[in-house]
C-alpha cells in the first residue's frame, strides 16, 4: 500500500471511530443513508461513481465516459506492471489475485506497442541486411533468410 493511501485510510478510520463503534460486519465506506432499521449501509456503486466524477471535475479532468473506479484500478495495475519490470507475479500479488489468468485481463494489448515490438525485430532494416553496402546485391539465400525472419 502506498504511504499516501495508508495515511488517508488511517485518517478516515480515525473519523469513523469517533462516530461509530467498529463491528466486523461494518462496511468500510458508509453511505450517508441508513437502512429502514437505522443500520449502516455501504456506499453504493452509483454513489461511488458520483464521488469519482466530482473529484475528476474538481481536478479539471475531462471525462470521456471511461473514468471510474475500475478504470483507475486498471491504470494503476498497468503502471505497477511496467514499474515492476513487467513481472506479472508481482502484479498478481499487488492486485491480490488468486490466479494469473485474472491478472492478465488487466493488461490489455496496446496495438501501437505490438507494432513497435514487431518493428524492433525487423533486422532486415536495422541489422545484417542494412549493413550491406548499397552496391552489393544479396544472394538469393540471404534474401530468403531476411524474408523468412521478418515474417516469423
Amino acid at each position: 500500500m502506498l504511504p499516501e493511501l495508508h495515511r488517508a485510510l488511517l485518517s478516515y478510520l480515525g473519523r469513523l471511530r469517533r462516530r461509530f463503534e467498529f463491528k466486523p460486519d461494518m462496511p468500510l465506506f458508509i453511505s450517508r443513508e441508513g437502512d429502514e432499521s437505522g443500520n449502516l449501509r455501504p456506499l453504493t456503486l452509483e454513489s461511488a461513481r458520483r464521488i469519482m466524477r466530482a473529484a475528476f471535475d474538481a481536478a479539471a479532468n475531462e471525462n470521456d465516459g471511461r473514468l471510474g473506479t475500475h478504470t483507475l484500478r486498471k491504470t494503476w495495475a498497468r503502471k505497477t506492471y511496467k514499474n515492476s519490470g513487467n513481472d506479472i507475479m508481482i502484479l498478481k500479488a499487488a492486485l491480490n489475485h488468486s490466479y494469473v489468468s485474472i491478472t492478465q485481463k488487466y493488461l490489455e494489448v496496446d496495438e501501437d506497442g505490438v507494432m513497435a515490438a514487431i518493428a524492433k525485430c525487423d533486422f532486415t532494416r536495422k541489422n545484417a541486411c542494412s549493413r550491406m553496402p548499397p552496391s552489393r546485391t544479396m544472394a538469393d539465400s540471404e534474401l530468403h533468410y531476411c524474408i523468412i525472419i521478418s515474417i516469423c
